[in-house]
């Protein structure tokens, strides 16, 4: 939803990278680990992590010994093509020979930007397999009558503890990745607002025209030469950015704030909101009235329909739920019976 709404709104300028397409697969090597990606253009994770390769070693296991009945078929076609996935979004997958023997579907593929991005396809298919899997592993499996039937290998009491085992060792594993990410470092928000960079470029979709290397250059407020005005930021967190400011003179002012003036940022003092522009160099500029004197909050509200898509989100969180009630669960609800006789 932002994106969508930048790209009808706002004029935006897309990265492109010349670059090959195997240069950005993942090592094989990382595939089934859970190592952080330093370089943060993943999401944090290079790999599918060690559980995938237990997931498939389980699910060949069972196929091997036929235990999906009449899931067989469809369950060795996802295998395959889950395996072609993995395949090619590491680079042992010979791109270079794709490149030369056939440009066109190269040149199609390449549109992902990154050959590690299957992951991101091949991660539901193996969640999908896993399930089935567990199920084959619960049941009794029959085939051609009771002599060739085969008992289920675990019952349900033995699966709940695997995968509450599962669970615990993978989260002890990550959690103090996840926490470094979410909570301390949070790359989704400040990375582009505090971090110090080696070199300057544009990010994924930067507003045209704008001076790629400004924000991090320039870590305080400009004011109009000449102007007998005063700014010093105070506090930055994240997007948002406090600062003391003082205008004596006998017209308004503008302060160009340190950050991309994206569709979204207001500004607010004590006496209320102060009108927000974007300058010349597309900064955020906030008009600062004559003889003001006070501190200035300068933060970035998203519009309420960005929130549109999470409803897909709460729909399958309340559609799961309703999966794993027992049956009859809902038809015993207060709400579902009325009164006899109304």
């Amino acid at each position: 939803m932002p994106v969508a709404d930048y790209l009808l709104t706002q004029d935006l300028a897309k990265t492109y990278w010349e670059v090959p397409f195997w240069d950005a697969a993942s090592p094989p090597e990382r595939l089934f680990v859970n190592l952080p990606d330093p370089a943060q253009i993943t999401a944090g994770w290079t790999g599918l992590g060690w559980w995938a390769f237990v997931a498939l070693a389980l699910i060949l296991a069972l196929l091997v010994m036929g235990r999906f009945g009449q899931r067989t078929g469809i369950v060795a076609r996802l295998f395959g093509l889950e395996i072609l996935l993995i395949w090619m979004s590491s680079e042992a997958f010979p791109w270079y020979l794709l490149r030369r023997h056939l440009p066109p579907v190269y040149e199609l593929l390449t549109n992902m930007q990154f050959a590690w991005r299957l992951l991101g396809v091949a991660g539901p298919i193996l969640v999908l397999l896993s399930l089935w899997a567990l199920q084959a592993c619960a049941k009794e499996t029959v085939s051609g009558g009771e002599k060739t039937s085969a008992p289920a290998l675990f019952d349900g009491a033995q699966l709940k503890g695997l995968f509450a085992l599962a669970f615990l060792v993978l989260s002890m594993v990550q959690v103090s990745d996840y926490e470094k990410e979410l909570f301390v470092t949070a790359h989704s928000i400040t990375a582009y607002d505090r971090a110090v960079l080696p070199i300057f470029l544009k990010d994924e979709f930067s507003i045209e025209g704008a001076d790629v290397d400004l924000p991090y250059r320039r870590t305080q407020i400009d004011l109009p030469e000449g102007s007998s005005g005063s700014a010093t930021i105070t506090a930055r967190r994240g997007l948002t950015v406090i600062a003391e400011l003082e205008n004596p003179g006998s017209e308004a002012i503008s302060a160009r704030f340190p950050l991309w003036c994206y569709k979204g940022y207001r500004a607010h003092a004590a006496s209320g909101d102060l009108a927000v522009t974007r300058a010349e160099d597309m900064r955020v500029a906030v008009e600062i009235p004559a003889g003001f004197a006070g501190a200035v909050t300068v933060s970035f509200h998203e519009p309420w329909y960005w929130r549109l898509a999470e409803l897909v989100s709460l729909a399958t969180v309340i559609g799961l739920i309703v999966l794993v009630l027992p049956p009859g669960t809902l038809k015993q609800l207060p709400f579902r019976h009325g009164k006899k006789g109304a």
